[in-house]
């Protein structure tokens, strides 16, 4: 069996759809600025966060669930089948 990596890549974030969220100096206090991605799912209040780019390593990037720091995907295909079962079951009553 095939050993999944332990690590995101920036691109592949991208491509399952998650929103790069500036964050200047100035609004966090910090040295520098910076920024993190994120998943919102539409309608259910659920979010998927990743770690800022000054925590990532290189092109290593890791997804928690918001709000919980104890769900934590490390590698694409567990994330993207996460969403895709998500999406595919939200149902809103009109």
């Amino acid at each position: 069996m095939k050993e999944s990596r332990k690590h995101i890549t920036e691109q592949e974030l991208i491509d399952l759809g998650f929103k790069r969220v500036s964050v200047t100096a100035e609004e966090s206090g910090c040295e520098l600025d910076w920024y993190y991605y994120s998943y919102d799912f539409k309608n259910v209040g659920f979010s998927l966060i990743s770690n800022s780019k000054t925590e990532s390593d290189e092109d290593s990037w890791i997804v928690e669930a918001f709000e919980d720091e104890n769900i934590i995907f490390t590698n694409q295909s567990d994330l993207k089948l996460l969403i895709n079962l998500i999406n595919k079951n939200i149902y809103i009553d009109e």
